[in-house]
């Protein structure tokens, strides 16, 4: 490798690396806030499930997340081409 290759590998994998503690982050952020909203209700058995705005976060929240895979299924395709074209 070339010094350049170095630096655009150090910093893809830093910002990979990145992408991924925000992601936790983001997750631990969104499970505390329903884990407070269900005490605040006083349980699991008192949360409104018919509630539109809730049905319409949830299927929000799991487009996201579809998305969000298919992001890393893709990246991880490209990543393989580009070490069996290396390899080469």
């Amino acid at each position: 490798m070339e010094g350049g290759d170095v630096i655009g590998l150090v910093s893809r994998t830093s910002y990979s690396g990145a992408r991924l503690q925000y992601k936790q982050a983001e997750t631990v952020v969104a499970k505390r806030t329903i884990c407070d909203y269900v005490s605040y209700v006083g349980g699991i058995e008192h949360v409104d499930v018919t509630n539109k705005k809730l049905i319409l976060a949830a299927t929000a929240a799991l487009q996201k997340f579809s998305a969000y895979l298919n992001e890393l299924r893709v990246k991880e395709a490209n990543d393989a081409k580009s070490k069996n074209r290396e390899a080469l």
